[in-house]
């Protein structure tokens, strides 16, 4: 069922921490799927099943994108360590080629047949990167995200940072979206929100900020969100980062506008994989409405 979340198994997967932007309660969504979600105003906590949470509150499932019911959960305490130091590999792009798909010479690239391209254009004399998708195929059912990531090149331990660029209008549910340890070139898989053959980790912004969230891609329920923290504005900088422990379990850590909002450590990580950018719209809306004008990713 969406927003079911297993409260049976005692093996944490994944434990979470709050961050210093988020507020001081918890948010209960009712689930209609990912276009009709109800998302109530302050602070909730979503993640999928077997999860730890360092709240001292309450935990929530999630679907990824804005769907979501609140659970109790398990209280504990673990201080997340310091990020990754100061990197050795940098690309920085401001999107000087309007084109479809995104590639710049082949350093982006996207492999899988489910989904769909970035596309670069120049909107009222900037250039903006955003997706492709036309929002005509159901969801849950074929999610056909918009994506691209790095072909080479970044370790296990990646960070993208990206600036936000948002259409005046107000419009339907629309993400952007960071992509960590990304490989789309696996054995296809049916999962929750439609086949795909990319793993890898999802953290997906609201257009109007309803919902921040990071999950494992198309599994049903998400690792954290937090709801109703900021409004996106055009020049606002998402960031997210992901290092891997000496077990191989990982953090993720998501910041906006220089705040941390939230920090998950994830012991059931995805495989390795590039960093990247995403994007989604309901059938509703508009794919060139909510995009990024520059992004710079790095490893240490």
């Amino acid at each position: 069922m969406p927003g079911e979340m297993a409260t049976s198994d005692p093996r944490p997967s994944a434990r979470v921490t709050r961050g210093a932007g988020s507020g001081q309660r918890l948010a209960s969504v009712l689930q209609e799927g990912r276009e009709n979600a109800n998302i109530d105003a302050g602070l909730g906590f979503i993640w999928r099943i077997s999860v730890l949470a360092t709240l001292g509150g309450a935990a929530v499932a999630w679907p990824l994108a804005a769907r979501a019911q609140q659970q109790p959960t398990i209280g504990s305490t673990d201080a997340s360590p310091a990020p990754t130091p100061t990197p050795t590999v940098s690309y920085t792009t401001y999107f000087p080629i309007s084109e479809v798909p995104l590639s710049e010479s082949g350093k982006w690239v996207q492999h899988d047949p489910n989904q769909t391209y970035v596309k670069v254009e120049n909107i009222g004399g900037v250039q903006v990167a955003h997706g492709t998708m036309t929002g005509t195929v159901p969801c849950p059912g074929i999610c056909n995200d918009s994506m691209a990531h790095m072909a080479s090149g970044f370790s296990q331990n990646q960070t993208v940072t990206a600036t936000i660029w948002k259409a005046p209008s107000p419009f339907p549910n629309t993400e952007v979206e960071i992509q960590l340890s990304w490989n789309d070139q696996n054995p296809q898989q049916n999962k929750y929100w439609g086949p795909t053959t990319s793993t890898g980790y999802e953290i997906n912004v609201h257009y109007n900020g309803n919902y921040l969230c990071i999950g494992h891609f198309k599994e049903q329920n998400a690792l954290m969100c937090v709801y109703n923290q900021f409004v996106p504005q055009t020049g606002d900088i998402f960031k997210a980062q992901l290092t891997v422990q000496s077990d191989q379990t990982t953090w993720i850590y998501v910041w906006w506008n220089g705040v941390l909002q939230m920090s998950v450590h994830d012991f059931s990580p995805p495989p390795a994989g590039q960093p990247g950018i995403g994007f989604y719209i309901d059938s509703s809306a508009r794919n060139d409405v909510f995009g990024f004008t520059s992004v710079t990713l790095t490893s240490p």
